[in-house]
């Protein structure tokens, strides 16, 4: 079977490439297309990854043209307007091409989590979700079968009808979602009702070929044998240099009053975490940064393994958030503001955690906060009383009870609707 794969893999953001490495691994059709709008950044990712599939690359050429400016203040434009599925495939310059590897694959997959959203209408993320839009609308015209792994849907807000225009209709998919509550009643507001199946998160549950058993000498460098404090932050530098004393601090407390080592990963380029990180090293230059040399991609199992060794993680990416709960390892989680409120990280993250600590006893507030002021103070004070309450929670029978249950209903659905053997 030829299986095609479009999502927002098309740059450094580590979820996004990941989850379509390890949906391609657990899948396992060896002959493989992938449709993106910037292969050049994740050409490496495919080769290194991928040296047993067959691979295809369909570049999509977008026509549209907005320049972000990179500021210390988050300023984000948004796309006006609704347009219909013939004004959205008339940006695609060489559609023809992209019809061609459309029509010879058997099934396409739609993976990369939580993009159908208004804050993908983000004039400098458009371009992108175009080319996710347009790949499907063509599936959907071939009458090709869709499969939407574990996605998370909405807020919608004033982009509502934009994709009710766009995906209400796209009638041979199956949809996969990673909360059975709020991406359920956005999917509903598009008029999706049918085919609707409740997944675990396509990150959730690492391939084996992941595994890294030892340290290489890059990480042996970075962490040897110390107890360390894994940090993610992709705030604003203008918000960072707000907080820059108490941050100066905290670094300071953890070192000194705790022994751990503080260090600070970022999971996607510039703006999205390097240059905070490079920033939070020159106001606390103890601070060991996985990534300081070069970013051209985070290796997966690297990654995994400074999670699994870590004593915490202090993190504001949710996918982060999502392998210290996988592996058992403390965590606090920073509820990035996103169009005015935190909603949409509390969905993934809220979610997340009642799907996999379904009947256990315990408080939000133990592994998410809305400041990274709050963050501070409350791991000065306590740090020792929230890693004991957390681990209480976090090796209960219950949620590998649960983990299971999640882990047997994403195998049966890859058997019964991507590979049809069920």
């Amino acid at each position: 079977m030829k299986v095609g794969y479009c999502g927002p893999f098309c740059d450094t953001n580590f979820g996004d490439y990941a989850m379509l490495i390890n949906d391609i691994y657990d899948i396992d059709e060896k002959e493989v297309t992938v449709f993106s709008v910037f292969f050049e950044r994740i050409d490496f990712i495919l080769s290194r990854y991928l040296k047993e599939y067959k691979v295809k690359k369909c570049q999509i050429d977008v026509e549209y043209e907005f320049k972000a400016a990179e500021t210390k203040k988050y300023h984000v434009q948004y796309q006006c307007g609704i347009e219909t599925p013939i004004e959205i495939l008339q940006h695609i310059l060489n559609l023809k091409q992209v019809e061609e590897y459309v029509s010879g694959i058997d099934k396409l997959i739609v993976t990369g989590g939580g993009y159908i959203n208004k804050i993908w209408t983000a004039k400098h993320r458009i371009m992108k979700l175009y080319s996710i839009l347009a790949v499907i609308l063509v599936a959907d015209r071939m009458h090709k079968h869709i499969i939407f792994m574990s996605n998370t849907i909405g807020p919608f807000q004033d982009s509502l009808d934009f994709f009710d225009l766009l995906l209400g209709g796209i009638t041979p998919a199956v949809w996969g979602i990673r909360d059975n509550i709020w991406s359920a009643k956005y999917l509903k507001r598009i008029g999706v009702e049918k085919n609707v199946f409740d997944l675990p998160d396509d990150l959730y549950f690492l391939n084996s070929k992941f595994i890294q058993k030892r340290y290489n000498d890059r990480l042996y460098k970075l962490i040897g044998d110390h107890d360390y404090l894994l940090l993610e932050l992709y705030e604003s530098i203008d918000y960072i240099e707000t907080i820059s004393s108490s941050l100066q601090d905290f670094v300071n407390q953890m070192e000194m009053k705790f022994e751990l080592k503080v260090v600070f990963v970022a999971l996607d380029n510039n703006y999205g975490g390097k240059i905070q990180g490079d920033f939070i090293k020159k106001l606390a230059p103890t601070v060991s940064m996985w990534n300081e040399e070069s970013f051209n991609f985070l290796p997966i199992e690297e990654l995994c393994y400074l999670v699994k060794n870590a004593k915490l993680v202090v993190c504001q990416r949710y996918h982060l958030m999502l392998l210290s709960l996988a592996n058992n390892i403390p965590f606090l989680h920073i509820l990035k503001e996103v169009l005015g409120n935190r909603q949409y990280y509390y969905m993934k993250s809220s979610g997340l955690l009642r799907k996999m600590l379904e009947g256990i006893e315990y408080q939000e507030e133990l592994f998410l906060v809305d400041t990274f002021e709050k963050m501070m103070k409350t791991l000065i004070v306590g740090l020792e009383d929230i890693i004991q309450l957390q681990n209480k929670v976090l090796d209960s029978s219950i949620k590998k009870e649960n983990e299971y249950k999640q882990l047997v209903i994403r195998q049966q659905f890859i058997r019964k609707y991507i590979k049809g053997k069920l």
